[in-house]
């Protein structure tokens, strides 16, 4: 992963895939399953002790909706984080510019639109707060 800020005891397993980048800081003690897809157009900032189960995508990269002619507009990136303690169910989506706060857990197959607030359940598609966690 060159480029890439890694913390010590950090497992990355087999299949990981790095597009577009090496903007990537992964914190002491995180875990980062089989196959999963890091778009790093802008900065991808995982912290300690989080866990990213298999086939997680995060996506940093994305277009503005352009006319009619072509729906594809300007290029643009926004950076992704990921904070301590947290957990990301297996093939989750993460879009651009979201935040999963300290210690929440989103479920497997969701689709991360907007910020996540920290020590809480998500899931869904779009994801969504179903659960307050007590934090310790």
């Amino acid at each position: 992963m060159m480029g890439a800020r890694i913390g010590r005891n950090v497992t990355v397993r087999g299949g990981f895939q790095v597009l577009d980048g090496f903007d990537i800081t992964i914190g002491q003690d995180s875990f980062i399953n089989s196959h999963c897809s890091f778009d790093a157009s802008a900065s991808i900032v995982i912290g300690r002790n989080v866990c990213i189960s298999y086939e997680v995508t995060i996506v940093t990269g994305t277009h503005e909706i352009g006319p009619h002619a072509q729906r594809t507009g300007a290029f643009q990136t926004k950076s992704v984080v990921i904070e301590d303690g947290a957990w990301i169910g297996a093939r989750t989506v993460i879009l651009p510019g979201v935040t999963i706060g300290a210690g929440a857990v989103i479920g497997a197959g969701s689709l991360v639109t907007k910020s996540i607030p920290s020590d809480c359940v998500a899931f869904g598609a779009p994801a969504k707060v179903v659960r307050e966690l007590e934090p310790s």
